[in-house]
C-alpha cells in the first residue's frame, strides 16, 4: 500500500515494508555506484549518512518491548486524540478499503494471490502513445488484483476495514487506515509538521513490538523503527 501514500497531503508515513528510512535509500542512490564528484556534496551526503545512523542507533535503543494490539491501538486514538471513524460516504473510501484488503493479503497470505506480475514499462518514456499504453496496462493490471483480492472470502482471510480522522484544527488532519486483523497502518496527514509527526510516532509506539519483533528485527520492528527515524 505504505508504508503510506498521499491524500489530499503535505506528508505520508508508510507503514508497510521500508527497512530503512528514507534518509539512507537517498544515501543509497547518492553514494553507491557513480561516485559524486562534487566534493562538497560529498561531504554533506557523509555528514547525512553518519546523522541518520546515529539517529537510527539512538532510536533502536530506546525500543522496549510493549506490544498492543489494533484492537487497543483503535480503542487509545479515541481516547487521546478524540479519533474519530470515517463513514462510508468520506471520499475514495470504499476504493481505499479495496486497496486495504489487497494489500494485507500480499503482505500476510502472498500465496492467496499467487504471482502478480509488473508491467514492464515502455523503453523511450519521450513516447506518448507507448506511455499511455503502459499506464493503462498497468491500471487495468491492478483493478485485475483488486477484484481478485476482493473475491477471497472471510474465511480464508478476514478483514475488517477502519478510516479513522484526528482533527487538530488549524495545525493540520490526519487520516489512519487500519484493518483489526493485521499490525499495519496507513497514515497521512496535512498541516503543521511540528504538530503532527509526533502524533505518528506516538502511535506507531503504542503499537510497539514484542521481545521477539526485537530479537529478530521482524518488519514490526524495522517499520517502527523507520517512523522513529523519520524528519
Amino acid at each position: 500500500m505504505s508504508a503510506g501514500r498521499k491524500v489530499r497531503s503535505a506528508k505520508a508515513i508508510t507503514v508497510i515494508g521500508g527497512a530503512d528510512g528514507p534518509t539512507s535509500i537517498f544515501l543509497a542512490g547518492s553514494l553507491r555506484g557513480k561516485k559524486e564528484k562534487n566534493i562538497i556534496r560529498r561531504v554533506k551526503n557523509r555528514f547525512r549518512q553518519i546523522r541518520y545512523e546515529r539517529k537510527r542507533k539512538k532510536a533502536g535503543e530506546s525500543i522496549t518491548a510493549g506490544a498492543h494490539s489494533m484492537e487497543e491501538v483503535m480503542q487509545y486514538i479515541r481516547q487521546r486524540y478524540q479519533a474519530c471513524e470515517a463513514g462510508e460516504s468520506y471520499p475514495d473510501y470504499f476504493q481505499r478499503k479495496r486497496q486495504m484488503k489487497h494489500e494485507m493479503i500480499r503482505l500476510f497470505a502472498p500465496e492467496l494471490l499467487g504471482e502478480e506480475k509488473a508491467v514492464p514499462p515502455p523503453e523511450d518514456f519521450s513516447d506518448q502513445k507507448a506511455v499511455s499504453q503502459w499506464l493503462r496496462k498497468v491500471e487495468s493490471q491492478n483493478e485485475e488484483y483488486l477484484q481478485q483480492a476482493q473475491q477471497i472470502p472471510a474465511e480464508l482471510f478476514p478483514s475488517e476495514y477502519h478510516l479513522f480522522l484526528i482533527e487538530q484544527g488549524e495545525d493540520g488532519t490526519m487520516e489512519l487506515e487500519l484493518d483489526a486483523f493485521y499490525p499495519k497502518i496507513g497514515i497521512s496527514w496535512s498541516g503543521k509538521k511540528e504538530r503532527m509527526e509526533p502524533i505518528v510516532k506516538d502511535v506507531y509506539r503504542y503499537l510497539g513490538v514484542s521481545q521477539q519483533d526485537i530479537e529478530q528485527k521482524t518488519d514490526r520492528y524495522q517499520t517502527l523503527l523507520s517512523v522513529l527515524c523519520s524528519d
